[in-house]
């Protein structure tokens, strides 16, 4: 009987942490999306329908999966929507992004700028900066270590 009330206690406590960490005002949740937002669709039907219409247009969209498993493939749209005399830069990628890959998405060589920094702050300042330039259409970072500050700081 003490054992079932320790349980029921650990559960209720996980629950209330759980509705706390759930109604958090800085928990992205697609299904919060006010539907005027410019979006980019992933080019994925179902997938933009859960999101309610794509990825937000401005602002950081943050990804977590295995490193290397198709994250390019999934923003392969965005990535490659046309902009004339902008990069796209691609900032510590995990492994060499292949010229006949990129020639594929309908990439220029010209139009693309790949940074591999020597430490993970070094990775942070170049996509602030490239966020910040009128250069770049699109960045994309592969890092661990984005904590809440650096994501307000790439927000730009």
């Amino acid at each position: 009987k003490k054992k079932k009330k320790k349980i029921q206690f650990i559960l209720s406590a996980m629950n209330k942490s759980l509705s706390v960490l759930n109604n958090h005002p800085h928990i992205w949740r697609a299904r919060d999306q006010r539907q005027s937002e410019t979006k980019f669709s992933l080019g994925f039907p179902r997938l933009d329908k859960a999101l309610n219409g794509g990825v937000t247009s401005t602002g950081l969209v943050r990804i977590s999966s295995l490193t290397g498993m198709g994250e390019l493939s999934l923003f392969k749209q965005v990535i490659c929507q046309h902009r004339t005399h902008k990069l796209v830069v691609f900032i510590n990628p995990p492994g060499l992004l292949q010229s006949p890959w990129l020639e594929n998405l309908g990439l220029k060589a010209q139009q693309v700028l790949v940074v591999k920094p020597s430490s993970e702050q070094e990775s942070l300042w170049a996509a602030e900066q490239c966020l910040k330039s009128t250069a770049c259409h699109c960045v994309v970072l592969w890092s661990n270590a984005v904590n809440q500050k650096e994501a307000r700081r790439l927000q730009v």
